[in-house]
This record gives structure tokens, C-alpha cells and sequence, in this order.
């Protein structure tokens, strides 16, 4: 997330705060698929939807109050995402503070599987 060029999003929409955030994230669900002409796609609902399951999924197996936010980009050819969509998180879940940042491990998502 560090190369993906926020500025689009960030004259409008997006807090210097909130691209700091974005740029440091560490990890994130990721689906690939083949996008078609039109910019909200079949193939682009399902996909986010899929997403948003899994996410709720690991939530359960591993309580966090990370929220859920969504990002749309292509993937240039040199590697770096061109956003075309974003979705800020709600709201935090609340869970027990020994919880409250619990990261996701391997395991946890083998476990969802």
C-alpha cells in the first residue's frame, strides 16, 4: 500500500490522517479477478462481498476491533494499485481489551477455511 497513489482520494474524501493509515497497513484480504468493462461489475460485487464474509469469518475465529474498510484498485504492471473505489470502516467492533488489536495469525485464517 505504501505505492498506491492516494492523491485523487485524498483531495476529497480522505483525511492526511486516513492516508497514513491506508499506507501503513500491513496486511489485507486480497481477490484477484478479471474486471470487466464497466467499473461496478458483476464480478466486482461478488468479489467484495466475498470479502466482507471472510472478513466477518475471522472476526468470529479471532475477536478484533480492527474494522472492515474496502479498497478497489487495479494492479498496474509494474505492481503498484491504482485505487478506483474505497469504502471507510463504520464502526469499530467491540470486543474484550485483551482483544482489541489482536492480530490475525495464519492459523486463524486456516481455522476459518
Amino acid at each position: 500500500m505504501k505505492n498506491a497513489d492516494l492523491t485523487l482520494w485524498a483531495r476529497e474524501y480522505l483525511s492526511k490522517d486516513d492516508v497514513k493509515k491506508i499506507r501503513s497497513w500491513r496486511y489485507a484480504l486480497v481477490n484477484y479477478y478479471d474486471e470487466e468493462p464497466y467499473s461496478h461489475s458483476d464480478a466486482e460485487s461478488l468479489s467484495r462481498e466475498l470479502l466482507r464474509h471472510i472478513f466477518i469469518g475471522l472476526r468470529i475465529v479471532r475477536p478484533s476491533s480492527v474494522p472492515y474498510q474496502y479498497l478497489h484498485a487495479r494492479i498496474q504492471p509494474n505492481g503498484d494499485f491504482e485505487p478506483s473505489g474505497f469504502m471507510r470502516a463504520e464502526m469499530r467492533l467491540t470486543v474484550f481489551p485483551c482483544d482489541s488489536w489482536a492480530p490475525v495469525r495464519r492459523r486463524d485464517a486456516e481455522l476459518l477455511r
